[in-house]
């Protein structure tokens, strides 16, 4: 299974599992703009991802991705968790793992992961966890790129659910992942058991509408190379845009995500430690989703 794992990275280094991502997920395309851009040549992903497609199916990653079974209801779903489309008649077991709540309940026994619990709606959940761990998030059981993300410092940050339920969302431990004043996130991109590619994500706010990719290298602590740098507008469509729609115009409403970028002209380090962790676990989880047969996950709230 071709998987994008963010990474939450706390202030000491450590690294917790944000999300597991399936479909076609990005994080190649921004590994690549990463290295154009700071080191000045193509990293070499896209044929990498290609040879280990034509190892083990026969064929390029393309070809493959768009030839599975679920693909096409798959675009339709990922349409529906942006909310510009209904919700698919053929639902894939696969794609119980688009809860975020599924991944969590088969992945909190294995992988260090932020505790969470089914939002209630209730006051008092959130203060509990606030009390717990100093402050709490929420976030969408199925949703995209942190649309419906919310930092609770305090009651008052408790947003008013619109069209939605309670139990549509996810109560957290709120991790604190910075560097410098930005917000900061990896991806790493795995497939058939081997380690593609790392990133970074530097945001301004969360309610920015824009990241920072950012390249991610080794060193002594948790920090970045320029703590002033530039930025480059990055206009090109994603790699992962120009496969997942390669016979249809890009939606209108993707169009910010798949064609537009921007990235920052500086590194991010990380310790040895830390991306020996990441990779390991990286590796790991993607084992563990080859392993997994989606006709015994537990059901997902949108099949209810």
């Amino acid at each position: 299974m071709y998987l994008g794992i963010d990474f939450l990275i706390a202030g000491d280094g450590t690294p917790f599992v944000s999300e597991v991502n399936i479909g076609l997920p990005g994080g190649a395309f921004e590994y690549d703009v990463a290295s154009r851009l700071t080191y000045g040549r193509s990293s070499g992903i896209y044929d990498r991802i290609d040879e280990i497609c034509r190892q083990n199916y026969g064929k390029i990653f393309s070809d493959y991705i768009t030839g599975t079974p679920w693909f096409e209801e798959h675009r339709k779903f990922k349409i529906w968790l942006d909310r510009k489309g209904p919700l698919p008649k053929n639902l894939y077991p696969l794609f119980r793992l688009e809860d975020k709540w599924v991944q969590y309940e088969i992945l909190k026994e294995k992988f260090n992961l932020p505790y969470s619990e089914i939002y209630t709606g209730k006051a008092e959940q959130v203060e509990k966890m606030i009390g717990r761990f100093g402050k709490a998030a929420l976030k969408r059981r199925a949703g995209r790129w942190s649309k419906g993300f919310r930092a609770i410092a305090g009651i008052a940050d408790l947003p008013l659910l619109e069209n939605e339920l309670p139990e549509e969302y996810i109560c957290s431990q709120f991790i604190t992942s910075k560097i410098s004043d930005y917000l900061f996130s990896v991806r790493v991109n795995v497939f058939e058991d081997e380690f593609l590619c790392l990133s970074g994500d530097l945001t301004p706010s969360y309610q920015s509408k824009w990241r920072f990719i950012v390249a991610v290298e080794e060193g002594k602590s948790l920090q970045l190379r320029d703590e002033h740098f530039e930025t480059v507008d990055v206009c090109e469509p994603a790699w992962e845009g120009q496969v997942w729609c390669k016979d249809m115009e890009i939606p209108e409403h993707m169009k910010l995500n798949l064609t537009n970028d921007m990235a920052a002209l500086t590194i991010a380090y990380l310790t040895k430690e830390t991306i020996e962790d990441i990779k390991e676990t990286s590796l790991k989880i993607g084992k563990f989703y080859d392993s997994l047969d989606p006709e015994t996950l537990p059901k997902a709230f949108f099949e209810k």
